[in-house]
């Protein structure tokens, strides 16, 4: 099943490849927390950002979502799922056609695209249904 990590000392960050709850982190995460989580083998830790517009507070949380893949280990058999949802991440950037596929090429790059996806929120249940039937 779905949840929600418990806000305070449960809060659940990713450091290093790793999910962290508040209460074990040493020092301040470079992260926001994660969002929701579905626990299992592997278990798939989700960060979603609905973001309509454009301006300051619009790059920060497209900043927040890029500070995650920074922190998301090739070697990790745990998922990280970035739901982009909201015509924001449908916008050029840079030399690519939307943000998502900025995101995207970013994880590509960063050798993480076996456990690392960022989409939109109706392409979910299709990556998930993807990474389950590798892991048969």
């Amino acid at each position: 099943s779905i949840t929600t990590p418990n806000g305070g000392k449960n809060s659940k960050y990713m450091v290093g490849g790793v999910v962290h709850t508040k209460a074990t982190l040493a020092a301040s995460p470079k992260t926001k927390t994660i969002d929701l989580e579905m626990l299992g083998d592997p278990n798939f830790y989700f960060v979603a950002k609905h973001t309509t517009g454009s301006g300051g507070g619009q790059d920060n949380q497209f900043r927040d979502a890029l500070n995650f893949i920074s922190q998301q280990n090739a070697m990790n058999k745990d998922k990280l799922v970035l739901v982009l949802d909201g015509d924001y991440y449908q916008s050029p950037f840079l030399r690519f056609p939307t943000r998502i596929d900025y995101v995207r090429n970013l994880i590509t790059e960063s050798g993480l695209s076996g456990n690392t996806w960022a989409g939109t929120y109706s392409e979910v249940p299709a990556q998930i249904n993807e990474w389950l039937s590798q892991n048969q």
